[in-house]
């Protein structure tokens, strides 16, 4: 944020190291969607990227929809107090930024994927900055250490499946987290809803919804 200092984004001293991520080493029960004018400065970002890793971002996006999926299968799932069984916002976001720097080393190269990936986030950055938070970016640190351990399991385990990689990863607690899961609305949260749900007569059905923040943090009567 202004008036903080960043390394450079190639800078060879910013690891990622497999414990230094910040979830739980626990089992927990389509990367987040932006607010204001995020999506459309994330689109052009993304369209100045090279031809392969436009082609696998579109594949990351459905492996983080079957991720939120499976998680939700798996029982790796949070259960809230009130019932809703659901996966937070933060930990689809996580797995996104590793798979596509895992599936972006394996089929594009470490160095082509650092650089667009890691760029990517910069100008998204810098955008949030000078609109003052109306291109919305609340994880810039997370999302490029999420990216450099994707690109190190890919290293790491050349020919290994880049999706059940960064699954574990988050399973692990390998990744970081931005831990900001709100909707943007006071009171609510976004969350990956696992099945269809009725509370207090209003039904909320199975997929990404926002979800009123009591209804995850404590039993509804």
């Amino acid at each position: 944020m202004p008036g903080s200092q960043r390394p450079g984004p190639l800078d060879p001293s910013r690891s990622a190291r497999i414990d230094e991520g910040t979830l739980p080493r626990v089992a927990m029960c389509e990367p987040r969607p932006t607010g204001g004018f995020g999506g459309p400065v994330m689109d052009w970002a993304m369209e100045q990227v090279s031809e392969c890793l436009s082609r696998v971002y579109a594949e990351m996006q459905e492996q983080t929809r079957r991720f939120a999926r499976e998680m939700c299968a798996n029982g790796d799932c949070s259960v809230s107090p009130a019932g809703v069984h659901y996966v937070t916002e933060d930990r689809i976001d996580a797995f996104g930024h590793c798979y596509m720097g895992c599936r972006g080393t394996q089929r594009c190269g470490a160095e082509e994927t650092e650089f667009w990936g890691e760029n990517r986030e910069i100008v998204v950055e810098t955008a949030s900055i000078m609109t003052l938070g109306l291109v919305d970016h609340n994880s810039f640190d997370e999302d490029l250490f999420n990216q450099r351990l994707g690109r190190q399991l890919a290293l790491r385990s050349p020919g290994t499946d880049s999706y059940q990689l960064c699954y574990r990863a988050v399973l692990l607690g390998s990744v970081k987290l931005h831990n900001q899961t709100g909707s943007g609305r006071a009171g609510f949260m976004r969350v990956y809803n696992c099945a269809d749900i009725t509370i207090e007569g209003r039904h909320y059905p199975a997929g990404l919804e926002v979800l009123p923040a009591e209804y995850i943090s404590r039993v509804i009567p």
